[in-house]
């Protein structure tokens, strides 16, 4: 790839990380991978167990990670009001890059009514040619003829 297209697809397609702290444990996933491959390829329970407990590191040191990433950002941004709503905004996602729509909302639900009954006025007519199964029968039995069955 010449510097041409890197500079060109660094611009235009950045790499952006979902998590910043994730890419630290990185070594980590690494050997759990390496562990569960492994465990597939022998079945052994010394195997299975190697793996598990890499699982149960990797996930509490996520935790561990992520935790103190966000616990330092919000500390340092803490004295601006504008910083700290922006990192929350990217953890709610709640901003522009949230992907919902930013005003109102088009559709109610008297739009969902008439286009679910237009939707079923539509199929009848291609399925009025076959006969009605019988549905569940219930029973219609009042509550004092019940009789207390023998089994207790």
């Amino acid at each position: 790839m010449t510097a041409l297209h890197k500079s060109t697809i660094d611009t235009d397609a950045p790499v952006r990380p979902l998590s910043p702290w994730f890419y630290e444990c990185q070594t980590v996933r690494r050997d759990c991978r390496r562990l569960e491959r492994q465990f597939r390829h022998s079945y052994s329970d010394a195997a299975r167990q190697a793996w598990t407990a890499a699982l149960r590191k990797k996930y509490a040191l996520y935790e561990t990670k992520k935790t103190q990433y966000w616990r330092t950002r919000l500390r340092n941004e803490g004295h601006s009001p504008h910083l700290l709503w922006r990192s929350l905004d990217s953890v709610l996602r709640c901003g522009k890059e949230s992907g919902l729509p930013s005003g109102p909302v088009a559709h109610s639900a008297d739009d969902f009514q008439q286009f679910f009954e237009a939707k079923v006025t539509s199929v009848r007519p291609s399925t009025a040619g076959y006969a009605q199964t019988a549905g569940a029968t219930t029973s219609r039995q009042a509550i004092g003829s019940w009789q207390p069955s023998g089994g207790q």
